[in-house]
């Protein structure tokens, strides 16, 4: 059989690709497949590789994943691609699904895998790390994603503003992902917030046409068409925190009641040798110090 791989290719940038994944793709034995949202839209991921001049191999294809969220067709679609690729796995050809970002973080490639192995369960998976969009956007703009006892949250902004704002109090970094659709509301909520300062918009991250912008600039994009590869990143920097443990210390683990009674005379000849050893031990001290003031 062969192995249906992830290859994380990162956000944009080639510099990106990690050194694994460049291997993978320096591969002439392998078949590449690549997502894109429909046959007018070209593969983003296909894109990464061709800007890092990479060659693709003879047995290449472009799989449809629509942005929809309708079950059936996603179902449809994850069926179709898994079909096309299985013939060239059960021939024990490895297939490389190129995928832009980390093929684990809100990637196309889990529904693939699952639907393969559905098909197939004796098909091996493999996935290959990558970078995240938010890391390589708070390299870009500057700024650290997570300090110390930091808490994140890293939420679609399809689940609306009023998501968003419950988890405000909860953590100190938001990352918020996918945000064109809401972009008016959260610049809204931004303002009512007071959190302008605090925000950072990063546009296809690692792309050559990137763009970043922060605190009041960010109103210059009311009312504009951005990118499906947009985010944001938002700081609160006066939440409140609970409490925090200081360090992980080794204590005495008291023996329930329940379980000494279970153990019966198992506890009680513990107890009793227990009990013997440090009378032993405390014979032994006596003399010792006994015997160090007669020598003083």
């Amino acid at each position: 059989m062969g192995t249906l791989i992830g290859v994380s290719l990162g956000p944009g940038a080639p510099g990106l690709i990690t050194r694994d994944a460049w291997a993978q793709l320096q591969r002439r034995d392998a078949a590449w497949v690549y997502p894109a949202r429909s046959g007018k839209t070209p593969s983003y991921a296909f894109d990464i590789v061709s800007r890092a001049r990479l060659q693709p191999p003879e047995e290449h294809a472009q799989l449809l994943f629509p942005m929809t969220h309708n079950g059936e067709k996603l179902a449809a679609a994850w069926l179709k691609a898994a079909h096309a690729i299985l013939p060239w796995l059960e021939a024990g050809k490895d297939v490389l699904f190129l995928v832009e970002g980390d093929a684990s973080t809100y990637a196309t490639f889990g529904h693939l895998a699952r639907t393969v192995q559905q098909l197939d369960a004796d098909i091996p998976v493999r996935t290959i790390a990558g970078v995240n969009s938010f890391t390589s956007a708070c390299a870009d703009a500057g700024i650290a994603l997570a300090e110390q006892d930091d808490t994140i949250a890293i939420i679609p902004a399809a689940y609306g503003v009023s998501a968003i704002d419950r988890h405000l109090k909860d953590f100190d970094t938001l990352v918020l992902m996918k945000i064109k659709p809401l972009l008016n509301e959260l610049l809204d909520w931004l303002e009512q917030r007071d959190l302008l300062e605090e925000a950072w918009f990063i546009e296809r991250s690692g792309a050559e046409d990137e763009r970043h912008l922060s605190g009041r600039e960010l109103l210059t994009l009311r009312d504009t068409k951005i990118s499906y590869l947009s985010l944001m990143i938002i700081k609160h920097p006066h939440r409140v925190r609970g409490e925090r443990i200081k360090g992980c210390l080794k204590k005495d683990r008291a023996v329930p009641a329940d379980t000494a009674a279970a153990a019966g005379t198992d506890v009680d000849a513990n107890a009793n040798a227990n009990a013997n050893a440090n009378a032993s031990n405390s014979n032994s001290n006596s003399n010792s110090n006994s015997n160090s003031e007669a020598t003083a």
